[in-house]
């Protein structure tokens, strides 16, 4: 009878495995198939990237023309010259806007020692010249 019960044991152990067997070649199956998604994705995307660089050289050299530079920008001139242009126009920026601001603080100086001989508040001399809180 112990024989039997071993015997149904077996059975049922080996109808396990060839579940467990199905189960991890759809598993496989599955993994395989992402797999095959995924690597045709970077391919896509690899050739996508390809195509951005080329559009990205043509538009640059075109730029470049336009903008009457001899060299182009396979050899990195014209982004050395865009750097300097920039760095150029950024420095200039700044000392305009350090004049400026010392520009208003000068004239709020101004203001401040009218305010003081009137015996008056900032915001009185200011609304009678016509300021407004914004402008300073």
């Amino acid at each position: 009878m112990e024989d039997k019960e071993n015997a149904g044991e077996n059975i049922s152990s080996a109808d396990a495995d060839p579940e467990i067997d199905v189960a991890k070649s759809r598993k496989e199956i599955f993994v395989e198939a992402q797999g095959n998604k995924l690597e045709d994705k970077i391919e896509k995307l690899e050739h996508e990237l390809i195509q951005l660089k080329e559009e990205h050289l043509k538009l640059s050299n075109e730029l470049s023309r336009e903008k009457g530079y001899v060299k182009g920008v396979t050899d990195g001139s014209f982004n050395q010259s865009f750097q300097k242009d920039y760095d150029k126009e950024m420095k200039r920026h700044i000392r305009q806007l350090k004049k400026y601001n010392e520009l208003k603080d000068l004239g709020m100086g101004i203001i401040q020692l009218i305010a003081d001989q009137k015996q008056s508040t900032l915001r009185g001399i200011m609304d009678e010249m016509g300021i407004e809180p914004d402008d300073k």
